[in-house]
């Protein structure tokens, strides 16, 4: 039970942190080593209603992400389809887990979960399956413009199964997201460096595992997240700390169509 939760955090923390995934369009391009100021991906798109200049999406785009700390290893994000009101994204981790998310857009806003679409969420790790549907949702997870001093929220609630060798358990998960956009600051990962908006997040996020009637004991797991988006390349870094989960996520490479 603790490695498939374990396995099932790392994807509910990476959603949580602001990797949680999107990204972005534009003239179709492969960044790597881009200049301080300027971002290596093609002009952001400016209509519809999943245009964000932060995270702009497109089917097809993948970004490579290294994550050091409590979890060490490497994961790819693709944005699997868009259609006219949200879109699907897709995790790939070093470990064989595989994330895959739904997201609502609203004129521009990007709203992790979608609350009417079934499954919201699953988390897939060789013989274990977690299946997520949101019950309750508010806020959002990445307004249509920030600028320094703004300040969101988001509110999540998830609940479905989790199936491991043919066993299942019944779970939940309730996630809040408090964030604050800072002034944009220069910022090196191994894809390069880059001018970017730095999003500092407080996240509270409570499990519960039921399991043959008894009750999985998980301390609730709150943390800060400082993230760096770079507009028309999108999350390019995160840094998260507390709970004991302390974890670094660079962008090393991303391809846009």
């Amino acid at each position: 039970m603790s490695r498939t939760l374990r396995f099932s955090l790392l994807a509910v923390l990476c959603l949580a942190i602001g990797l949680a995934g999107c990204s972005l369009p534009g003239s179709g391009s492969t960044g790597s080593g881009s200049p301080s100021g300027s971002s290596s991906g093609g002009s952001a798109a400016l209509s519809g209603p999943c245009a964000n200049p932060l995270l702009p999406v497109v089917a097809g785009a993948t970004w490579n992400y290294q994550m050091s700390g409590f979890a060490s290893g490497s994961f790819t994000r693709m944005i699997n389809s868009v259609n006219g009101s949200g879109f699907e994204d897709q995790d790939t981790f070093w470990n064989g887990v595989v994330r895959t998310g739904q997201w609502n857009c609203d004129a521009g806003a990007l709203i992790a979960l979608d609350p009417g679409g079934g499954t919201s969420a699953s988390v897939e790790f060789n013989s274990t399956i977690t299946d997520f549907h949101t019950t309750a949702l508010s806020g959002v997870t990445l307004p249509a413009s920030v600028t320094a001093g703004d300040h969101w929220n988001q509110s999540i609630s998830i609940a479905g199964t989790m199936t491991m060798n043919g066993d299942s358990a019944d779970a939940t998960n309730d996630t809040t997201t408090d964030c604050t956009a800072s002034a944009s600051e220069s910022v090196t990962v191994a894809a390069g460096t880059f001018n970017a908006m730095k999003v500092t997040c407080q996240d509270s996020i409570n499990i519960k595992v039921t399991t043959q009637g008894i009750t999985v004991p998980i301390p609730p797991i709150i943390f800060t997240a400082e993230n760096w988006y770079v507009p028309s390349v999108g999350w390019v870094k995160s840094v998260s700390t507390g709970s004991g989960l302390d974890a670094t996520v660079e962008l090393t490479s991303y391809s846009i169509p």
